[in-house]
């Protein structure tokens, strides 16, 4: 018998973590946002906001993809 690959720890763990398309980041906005999420993470934000964060800001990239953090105004 073969040497498993993966514990069932392990295995376990990647099957809850949810996979999540990270297409944002090629964005204008994507680096502003990595930014705020690592800067909240180091704040102490729960995991569940963080989630919640990257969905929303996530939206915001995708349907302004060619908007930076100094081209976006509340009137887009």
């Amino acid at each position: 018998m073969s040497e498993a690959l993966l514990t069932a720890s392990e295995w376990a763990r990647m099957m809850r973590e949810p996979l999540r398309a990270k297409r944002y980041q090629l964005t204008g906005l994507g680096p502003a946002v990595t930014d705020f999420l690592a800067w909240k993470k180091l704040d102490g934000a729960a995991a569940r906001t963080l989630d919640q964060y990257e969905r929303d800001l996530s939206r915001a990239c995708i349907l302004f993809p060619e908007k930076t953090l100094e081209t976006l105004t509340s009137e887009n």
